[in-house]
């Protein structure tokens, strides 16, 4: 009469670890985001190599004893005469990127965590040599990207042409149900970069949904404390404007033909 005892528990048993398996890989999948610029930009596999061991060295100055609030850490390689940014991100707990002291965690699982994101990022860097790849997963994110000087702007700048490129790679978010640090700011980047920029009618709040800043169709940054509180002096100069945060941190109103309009 044992018998039937040992398999009921057995099942029991597979049956929880197929449950606690579909879990972690609903964990695992609900939070990525793989951004992918223009293919075999980095030709050689030595730059390719020179980047990759660059972003293992950004997570080896991660000390395993310390502990870490949420923040970026970022540097700047050089690859013969153009520059390559090169960063990691540890998001908060709400998926902001603003630094909370009482949100931290050990240095060791910061690490394995970037580890394990360096390992992805990789595969692809060494595949296909794109001119930047963001990785994001939860919490963590990596990125580099070459600098826009180093190969022409108009391959870049057409959204459409990079998405009919990696159509089939991409991965897919939903803000509605991800915790996706981009739906509160916009940080420095490539001008392909979705996440470098706010298109026309697109705006972004504060986490404490105070403050929005808008891109208006009027080729017009505005930032709204209830009302209007500051705004770029660019203002019908121009259609199609969007608002970038360029790889050197500067803030600007683009337009489609790649004409920047400067205001800090």
């Amino acid at each position: 009469m044992a018998l039937p005892a040992k398999i009921e528990i057995s099942n029991a048993i597979a049956l929880y670890y197929f449950l606690f398996l579909l879990a972690l890989l609903a964990i695992a999948s609900a939070q990525q985001v793989v951004d992918r610029g223009v293919p075999f930009l980095l030709a050689s596999n030595e730059a390719r190599g020179f980047v990759s061991a660059a972003l293992a060295t950004l997570v080896n100055t991660i000390s395993v004893s310390d502990r870490y609030s949420p923040r970026s850490i970022s540097d700047t390689i050089f690859l013969g005469t153009g520059r390559i940014f090169i960063r990691l991100w540890f998001f908060s707990d709400d998926c902001h990127a603003t630094p909370d002291p009482s949100d931290s965690l050990p240095g060791f699982i910061l690490v394995a965590a970037f580890r394990e994101l360096h390992d992805r990022l990789a595969t692809d860097l060494f595949r296909w040599g794109y001119s930047y790849i963001t990785v994001i997963d939860g919490r963590y994110g990596m990125e580099y990207s070459m600098e826009e000087g180093m190969y022409s702007m108009a391959e870049e700048v057409n959204p459409a042409q990079l998405r009919a490129l990696d159509s089939t790679r991409r991965v897919v978010y939903s803000l509605s149900d991800d915790c996706f640090p981009y739906a509160n700011m916009v940080q420095s980047g490539p001008r392909a970069r979705v996440y470098s920029r706010l298109l026309p009618n697109q705006a972004i709040w504060s986490p404490n949904q105070r403050y929005k800043l808008a891109m208006e169709r009027h080729c017009e940054a505005v930032l709204y404390d209830g009302d209007r509180v500051w705004a770029t002096p660019t203002r019908d100069r121009a259609d199609g404007c969007f608002l970038l945060v360029q790889q050197d941190g500067n803030l600007v109103v683009v337009n489609h033909e790649v004409r920047s309009f400067a205001f800090v």
